[in-house]
């Protein structure tokens, strides 16, 4: 199994098995788990993770199989976890989130969360609003039927002054709304967008 009783920072590559018997150190600022390789065996992990941690700062999840996240959990780690700077997550809805960035502080990166239209009309989506403190957007993915344009720019338009770093290769935008969008970004220092986008941009 994997203890984390001495770990400050654990950054792992290729885990064939994250969970099994499951030790969480009280003292683990980063938890960086991108592209690896993990079978999905629950979330007991997050759970004990939200219980027994205050230090973290850095979550990372992107790109990994781990589906059984714990939206209860993410809220109670965000809420004990005051310093947490950094949360990327693995296309989970931003929708679900409203209660976990509410309780963040200092949350400057955020990535690995999706935006769409998919939901009934007869049951609206509550409206979303992103930290302030937030400085850095990446892996911002949207999912509906036509150009994002609408959803992203409302979601994002709020805190685009302040922001730095901004990823919006899946975001589904129009020519026009990147435009839009990159209008505000005043303080913008890094831009990724897919290439077609780069050509007009």
């Amino acid at each position: 199994f994997i203890s984390f009783a001495f770990n400050t920072i654990l950054k792992k590559n290729k885990i064939l098995n994250f969970f099994g018997e499951v030790s969480m150190s009280r003292s683990l600022k980063v938890l960086f788990l991108e592209e690896s390789y993990i079978v999905d065996a629950g979330d007991a992990w997050l759970h004990e993770l939200s219980l027994h941690n205050s230090s973290l700062e850095v979550l990372n999840i992107t790109g990994t199989d781990l589906k059984n996240i714990n939206i209860a959990d993410l809220s109670v780690l965000a809420t004990n976890c005051k310093s947490l700077i950094s949360l990327k997550l693995n296309e989970l809805e931003i929708e679900e989130l409203s209660e976990v960035l509410n309780r963040t502080m200092a949350l400057k990166e955020l990535g690995g969360v999706s935006v769409g239209d998919s939901s009934p009309a007869s049951q609206p989506r509550a409206p979303v609003s992103l930290p302030a403190t937030v400085t850095s957007l990446v892996g911002l993915y949207y999912f509906g039927a036509n150009e994002g344009d609408e959803i992203v720019n409302s979601l994002v338009q709020p805190i685009a002054p302040g922001l730095r770093k901004i990823d919006l290769q899946y975001a589904c935008l129009s020519i026009d709304a990147h435009c839009q969008l990159l209008g505000r970004c005043a303080n913008l220092e890094a831009l990724e967008v897919n290439q077609y986008q780069a050509h007009y941009t």
